[in-house]
């Protein structure tokens, strides 16, 4: 009598067990899935604020290319291109400094198809801006991807 209770309780165990695991990687995928979709979805408001808002020609100002430190101790840093552009809205001289990540091959004088809100003509986006965005959406759309990937495997292989 005393076994078959212990059994009981065994097997009770063994399901819970397998419900929080089961549970547990549900969670952890939805949670990733959610922090991809928060990501990427201020590179695709960039993308349609380009797309949709008035265009018009800048110039290159300034370019300074150099390594930003970054994180709470500003132990880590990252290479930035900040590019200065003057661009021209209904008569209007507008001058903006943009921080880009990486290396972006723009110098003094080159011109750039740059696109800003019409209520609010300060308010520019540059297309390098949009293919950095695209080329993180990528590499976190990589990483998601391998991750469900192994975690079906994982629940695939247990039963």
């Amino acid at each position: 009598m005393i076994e078959s209770s212990e059994r009981r309780r065994f097997d009770m165990n063994k399901s819970e067990d397998s419900w929080i695991k089961r549970n547990v990687l549900k969670l952890y995928s939805a949670f990733i899935i959610l922090i991809l979709i928060l990501l990427c979805a201020s590179n695709v408001w960039d993308f349609v604020s380009y797309n949709t808002g008035e265009k018009t020609e800048a110039t290159v100002t300034e370019v300074v290319q150099k390594r930003v430190k970054s994180g709470a101790r500003k132990t880590s840093s990252y290479k930035a291109t900040i590019v200065n552009i003057k661009y021209s809205v209904n008569g209007t001289e507008y001058d903006k400094k943009i921080k880009l990540q990486g290396w972006y091959k723009l110098k003094e004088g080159d011109s750039l198809k740059v696109s800003y809100s019409p209520k609010n003509p300060e308010k520019v986006i540059i297309p390098q801006r949009l293919y950095q965005g695209l080329r993180f959406d990528i590499l976190w759309g990589i990483f998601v991807g391998v991750q469900l990937v192994i975690f079906y495997k994982m629940k695939k292989k247990r039963g």
